[in-house]
């Protein structure tokens, strides 16, 4: 049961550092896929 306990926070530190590293790039992705679609939607809008 100790080991479990150990394993649970060291578990949690880990998620941790990886839960901003993966929130960065989600949020990167994010902005690339909206500007995609603005970048698109701008020529079409004084296209038309």
């Amino acid at each position: 049961m100790v080991n479990q306990e150990d394993v649970k926070p060291e578990m949690n530190v880990e998620q941790t550092t990886a839960a901003p590293a993966e929130s960065a790039t989600a949020g990167d992705q994010a902005i690339a896929t909206d500007a995609a679609p603005t970048t698109t939607d701008t020529p079409t809008d004084p296209a038309a």
